[in-house]
């Protein structure tokens, strides 16, 4: 697979191509990344003071009015700010639940992520800017997608928010999301919003209420959350193999000439 952040323009060119692979895919293929600021469910907004968990429904598109893409496959929440190693531990748990079933595993491509800071106008590897109004260091980032991709993705949310504790400082988090097998349009490129992401961070949660019996689902979402960065990594597919390791096949070799020995002196005893 080609490098994200060196081969776009080959990407570009045989975007037909691949497309046309994805369609012979695992049903994890997703047409494109973006969503609306509420994950496109009906829950009832709640702003909280504590870090809320990430939610793959805030990667499910709905934008205008028309679907356009599909949610992130895992996420994971941290109370601190962006690390490589977070980014291989969402991967390796990924890998721990799906890799038997997908026959590979997904793997870092280079620790260098696509990344966008409070003050750029562009990533720095082209492949995203922000919306006209919606820039870094709100309560939420608007995005569009520059370029197209293809292929699998880590999109890591970092940023501070304050727990209302006087004299604290203020606390850093971050927020991975994984999309196997995804293809990133680019803005304008139909008519549907493809290649817009305005990105959140918020959980869905159930509560009973008493007053009428019934179970209600809120949308919880950090009050002061501040996004200053956004990064994506590419990770590549590596076949994962069924035959069995060396020292495996030396084990059952020897399991079965113990059986054929225990088998022969039997014999013998019998004789």
């Amino acid at each position: 697979m080609s490098r994200l952040l060196t081969a776009f323009g080959r990407m570009a060119a045989s975007a037909a191509l691949a497309a046309c692979a994805l369609a012979a895919t695992s049903a994890l293929a997703q047409r494109a990344i973006s969503n609306t600021s509420n994950g496109n469910d009906n829950a009832t907004p709640r702003s909280v003071l504590h870090l809320v968990n990430c939610e793959v429904d805030n990667t499910r598109a709905n934008v205008d009015g028309a679907y356009s893409g599909g949610a992130a496959d895992t996420c994971s929440r941290g109370a601190f700010a962006e690390t490589v190693a977070q980014v291989q531990a969402i991967a390796a748990d990924y890998n721990t639940a799906h890799q038997a079933a997908n026959g590979y595993a997904l793997q870092l491509v280079n620790t260098t992520a696509d990344r966008m800071t409070l003050g750029d106008v562009a990533s720095s590897g082209g492949l995203f800017g922000t919306v006209a109004g919606h820039d870094l260091g709100g309560d939420h980032v608007g995005l569009r997608f520059l370029n197209g991709a293809i292929g699998n993705f880590v999109m890591a949310f970092s940023g501070t928010y304050d727990d209302d504790v006087p004299g604290n400082a203020l606390d850093t988090w971050s927020a991975y999301y994984l999309f196997d097998n995804v293809e990133i349009r680019p803005y304008g490129f139909d008519n549907i919003g493809t290649g817009l992401m305005n990105y959140k961070l918020f959980q869905d949660v159930e509560r009973f209420d008493p007053s009428t019996g019934n179970t209600v689902t809120l949308r919880d979402s950090t009050t002061s959350l501040r996004v200053n960065q956004v990064s994506i990594y590419q990770l590549d597919r590596e076949p994962v193999s069924s035959v069995p390791e060396t020292g495996s096949l030396w084990l059952v070799g020897a399991g079965l000439a113990a059986l054929a020995a225990a088998r022969r002196r039997r014999v013998a005893a019998r004789g």
